[in-house]
């Protein structure tokens, strides 16, 4: 994991590679949970790119509401 911190901003980086997978992804749910009592504004998707997970490139992981 890395932090990189910013005047109003936090970003954290979760990888173990150059593409995304299972790991990452679990991962990054741990990091959720722990932060979710926390009142941060949430910026979904972080980044529209293949290196991150978001539903333009890995929708598998996003619900589809019908």
């Amino acid at each position: 994991m890395f932090a990189w911190c910013e005047v109003h901003k936090i970003k954290l980086s979760i990888s173990s590679g150059y593409r995304v997978n299972e790991s990452d992804v679990t991962d990054a749910e741990v990091v959720e949970r722990v932060l979710q009592p926390v009142p941060l504004p949430l910026i979904d998707p972080p980044v529209n790119d293949e290196h991150c997970i978001c539903p333009k490139f890995y929708p598998e992981y996003f619900l589809q509401v019908v």
